[in-house]
């Protein structure tokens, strides 16, 4: 299933790695559908 299909069928993704913040560091997190709007939804360490 691709990402697209999981967030609009489920409202979420699974952990996704490869995002980059603003300062250029990598992290990975998943996607949920918040009122609409896509979110990141960070794992607890």
């Amino acid at each position: 299933m691709t990402i697209a299909k999981e967030l609009l069928s489920k409202g979420r993704t699974g952990v996704i790695k490869g995002f980059k913040s603003k300062q250029g560091k990598d992290f990975e997190a998943a996607l949920v559908m918040v009122d609409g709007k896509m979110e990141f939804e960070f794992a607890r360490r």
